[in-house]
């Protein structure tokens, strides 16, 4: 009877092998959410972060280019593929090389580019169906410019247009104004 009532006395100190099991799977489950959790708002950010600095390459891009625009006494040139500035900076009145800027897409047509006489400076990437429109046919008359781009961002294709007015004036250079 002794040995009857020592078994009795004797409490269960831990955990069954079913109990461990189950826990194991319950913080596994619980892990793998996080981890997946953690996975999408990391993949999140970096869409975010992309997608900043996508926009303001565009906001940077349309800045340059408008200010360029409006400060020009005239537009000299005009291609499909590029436009030809003057922009008076010494007040001369006498168009000069070093005056001269043009706003152009690279040979594959996916790129603007400002080029003057310290060389060319790519403005935007990865743009295409670059557009040059002005609103006479005449480019040396021409008062408004038009750049018109698709970018695809996030896998959707985007149309913008950078609209800008020649607010300088070369009439009074062109003949006794």
């Amino acid at each position: 009877m002794r040995k009857h009532s020592i078994h009795k006395h004797i409490s269960r100190k831990g955990f069954t092998l079913a109990e461990l099991l189950v826990g194991m799977m319950v913080g596994s489950i619980i892990l793998s959410a996080v981890a997946a959790l953690a996975f999408a708002l990391s993949s999140a950010e970096a869409a975010t972060d992309n997608m900043s600095e996508k926009k303001a390459v565009l906001r940077f891009t349309t800045f340059r280019i408008s200010d360029r625009i409006k400060y020009s006494n005239q537009l000299l040139s005009a291609s499909a593929t590029q436009l030809d500035f003057w922009s008076d900076d010494n007040a001369d009145g006498i168009i000069d090389v070093s005056e001269q800027f043009s706003i152009k897409t690279d040979v594959s047509a996916n790129s603007l580019i400002l080029s003057d006489q310290q060389g060319d400076f790519t403005l935007l990437a990865d743009c295409y169906n670059v557009q040059f429109l002005l609103d006479a046919l005449d480019p040396q008359a021409a008062r408004l410019v038009s750049i018109m781009f698709d970018l695809t961002e996030e896998g959707t294709e985007h149309n913008y247009q950078i609209r800008a007015a020649l607010r300088a004036s070369a009439e009074h250079y062109a003949g006794g104004g």
